[in-house]
């Protein structure tokens, strides 16, 4: 919700602006009024009455002037009973009773039309942004996802910052190939211990071991090999790339360690675009477009209309600095970037301005969307024209329920797809999720997902024109971001149609708290630098590796 007088963001539950004091204007399912006086969501329990201490009048404590004097509501004016002195009956005040009245009623008068005029000139725009923003949150939020019902946030928070355990059981039984992982954390101390456990049929490969002790990350392989190594990142990476190990990877890969694996500031996308949304909001033009009818979970509800004019070179800059924000995040995707002309792709369109209509539920949320938007390609006079029809009518979560229509036109060519969604959830019985894509009038690709709450069974399946996957499991021993069993007990092959009964993977993970001390695994007092080893020490760790591995040949 946004205030009508300067656009500020506030809670829905306020009934003033935090910003500037107006007070804030309720929206009912026919036009946006101002409430003056005693409000329909204020507090049930009486409040001790309060008095103008200039003429005893009793006063509300909303009241901005005394009705009876006009004196404006201050710090003194407006007292309670213990303290100021009793209230008089001033019965020869009628006429300034009324004369007030009057003048109060002009003031109410004029600041609702310029409350009015405001809303006119200014939240339209504001509700379209703050709309989209809504349907996004809540779809990234929603209570009916497996993050949620898991509390994935709350498991990678405690990764990070507290102290935790996890283990991972992975096999591949038509290979033989196996890995167990192990990874004990506390971060509170700043010590972690991953262990690597490779396997082959009946053979076991020796532990690989990662060792964290603050700012230092140490490496090895106790039973196979006696150098540890270990990379201080408080020493920077430039020492790396200036050692044998850093010109030896530098001539084979052709890039610089430093470079490549310097840690990336963290980048902001709404920041690193601020530019370019701000351009496209400052010369877009939205204006209200009456309403339209919809049934949202399965109740018609009318819903506010906008029509939206958004330029297109300003999408093509847009575009262009997401093509660049996607490189800045990492080298490698700079590299694929690059290498796939995709950066020089985008910079080859035109694009005509853009004309849609979106309308807004009660909530202020984007549930429906429908327009054009025409593409040039530099080398060709063709539009590429692309059209949808976007429908978003789930309840607590508009994305729930999806129906979507997206047609591409170009020249003689034609195609239309649809897409379908329907996510129910209830936490006694669980969730289902299913999507469908239909093209040229028949099933293009289908996802279907199951969660049954009450024995943890999970299903999942995902095809695309007849080949795909087929997956169940189970989840177990659940409290929410603290401990959790996840099993993976078949993935399957689909071909044609068919599932393969084979079995690709079976995986078992396990989430919960640190229990013991994370001991040192290995002598690091007797570890070596990575930027210190030289091309003698590099054969001799790879004679002893290769000969650790001499029995499984």
């Amino acid at each position: 919700m946004f205030c009508m007088n300067c656009g500020h963001e506030i809670p829905e539950d306020s009934d003033f602006c935090p910003n500037c004091g107006k007070r804030v204007e309720q929206e009912d399912d026919r036009e946006r009024t101002i409430v003056v006086g005693d409000e329909e969501d204020s507090p049930s329990e009486p409040e001790e009455p309060l008095y103008c201490t200039n003429c005893g009048q009793p006063l509300s404590p909303g009241d901005a002037f005394c009705m009876n004097c006009g004196t404006p509501a201050d710090s003194e004016a407006f007292k309670s009973p213990g303290t100021s002195k009793a209230p008089r009956t001033h019965r020869g005040h009628r006429k300034v009773l009324v004369i007030g009245a009057a003048v109060l009623g002009v003031v109410c008068v004029a600041g609702a039309a310029g409350f009015g005029l405001t809303r006119l000139l200014i939240p339209a725009k504001v509700k379209v942004i703050s709309g989209l923003k809504k349907t996004v949150e809540s779809a990234l939020d929603s209570d009916a996802s497996m993050s949620r019902i898991i509390g994935i946030d709350d498991m990678i928070k405690e990764t990070k910052e507290g102290r935790s355990q996890h283990s991972l059981e992975l096999s591949l039984p038509t290979s033989g190939l196996g890995l167990d992982i192990t990874l004990l954390s506390n971060q509170k101390d700043q010590v972690s211990l991953s262990t690597f456990s490779p396997k082959w049929n009946s053979f076991g490969i020796d532990d690989i071991v990662l060792y964290q002790q603050d700012q230092r990350f140490y490496a090895g392989i106790p039973d196979a090999m006696d150098e540890v190594i270990y990379l201080d990142m408080e020493e920077g990476l430039d020492e790396l790339s200036d050692s044998y190990l850093g010109e030896l990877l530098r001539d084979y890969t052709g890039e610089d360690l430093a470079d490549y694996f310097s840690p990336k500031e963290d980048l902001d996308f709404i920041e690193y675009c601020s530019d370019e949304l701000m351009a496209i909001y400052d010369s877009m033009e939205v204006k209200k477009d009456g309403k339209q009818k919809l049934t949202i979970d399965g109740k018609s509800q009318n819903c506010t209309q906008y029509q939206v004019l958004i330029p297109g070179d300003c999408l093509v800059d847009l575009f262009e600095a997401i093509v660049e924000y996607s490189a800045d995040l990492s080298p490698a995707v700079d590299l694929a970037l690059r290498e796939s002309g995709w950066e020089d792709f985008i910079r080859s369109f035109e694009i005509e301005d853009m004309e849609l209509t979106m309308c807004l539920d009660k909530k202020g949320r984007l549930v429906a969307s429908e327009g054009e938007i025409e593409m040039y390609s530099y080398d060709s006079s063709t539009p590429e024209i692309i059209s949808y029809d976007l429908r978003l009518l789930g309840g607590g979560n508009p994305s729930d329920q999806i129906e979507l229509d997206f047609d591409v036109e170009y020249g003689l060519a034609s195609g239309s797809t649809t897409l379908e969604r329907n996510k129910t959830y209830d936490k006694d019985s669980g969730l289902e999720d299913t999507i469908e894509i239909f093209y040229g009038g028949s099933t293009w690709a289908e996802y279907n997902f199951s969660y049954d709450s009450e024995s943890g069974d999970w299903e999942l399946s995902c095809e695309i024109e007849g080949d795909g996957i087929q997956a169940e499991g189970e989840i177990s021993d659940l409290k929410r971001g603290k401990a959790m069993t996840f099993s993976l007990d078949d993935l399957s092959l689909i071909e044609n149609g068919q599932i393969d009964e084979s079995g690709l993977i079976e995986l078992r993970y396990q989430f919960g708290d640190l229990e013991d001390k994370i001991e040192e695994p290995f002598d690091v007092e007797e570890a070596i630098s990575v930027s210190d080893l030289d091309e003698g020490d590099l054969e001799n760790m790879t004679r002893e590796l290769i000969g650790s591995l001499g029995g499984l040949f």
